[in-house]
């Protein structure tokens, strides 16, 4: 009898041992998996900010448009492209009913996500590249303080009191193209982007819509 239960328990520890170098080798297989996975996943974080960038910058100029349309006043976006560290962001403006006050803030800084570019291309330009007329914006008048570092000239958008785009005008239609990336930009000013290509929203001057017309991002 108690041979018998010497073999049992024996057998139990025997069974025991082999389960604790499955569980082993199933912990290996895991962390090597995890770290197969790192870069992958650290992609698609990029993906997901960048697809998160757009939708904010549409949904921003949307409410912008229709503010101008509501209160029959100028309605200015204004785009702070920094250096490094400070993120890329956005703000909205209203024209107040007194020119000389400081401008009504609809909006904080709305900052971009890190490592999300308003890229500025070397070639087709980009409402980065185009010129502010005189009288149109006046920083001085901005009541929101802006990023440190700030590169110069802002990018300025003008919805009118019908919704349309009264700045950039012109016949030049990049200027109305407004390109998001991924990237870096250094301290001077430089653009290292970490994919290949861009999303470029481009806004409608006599409706003022914003639509996404080229997208390197899968659906």
């Amino acid at each position: 009898m108690n041979r018998a239960l010497h073999i049992h328990r024996k057998y139990r520890f025997r069974r025991s041992a082999f389960s604790i170098i499955e569980l082993l080798a199933v912990i290996a297989v895991i962390i090597i998996m995890m770290s197969l996975l790192v870069p992958a996943l650290g992609g698609f974080g990029g993906t997901t900010a960048r697809k998160g960038a757009i939708r904010t910058v549409m949904s921003t100029l949307e409410q912008a448009r229709v503010a101008a349309l509501e209160s029959g006043r100028n309605v200015i976006v204004v785009f702070a492209r920094p250096n490094y560290p400070e993120r890329d962001s956005l703000v909205v403006l209203r024209e107040p009913e007194d020119a000389a006050a400081d401008y009504e803030p609809l909006t904080r800084w709305i900052r971009l996500p890190q490592k999300i570019l308003l890229h500025d291309p070397t070639a087709g330009g980009s409402l980065f590249s185009a010129s502010v007329p005189a009288g149109v914006f006046d920083e001085n008048r901005m009541p929101v303080p802006k990023p440190t570092n700030t590169q110069k000239p802002l990018g300025i958008l003008v919805f009118n009191p019908s919704g349309a785009i009264q700045v950039p005008s012109g016949q030049n239609k990049s200027h109305l193209r407004i390109p998001i990336s991924e990237g870096l930009r250094g301290e001077n000013g430089s653009e290292a982007l970490t994919i290949t290509g861009f999303d470029i929203l481009s806004a409608s001057r006599f409706t003022g819509r914003i639509q996404l017309d080229v997208s390197t991002l899968d659906n």
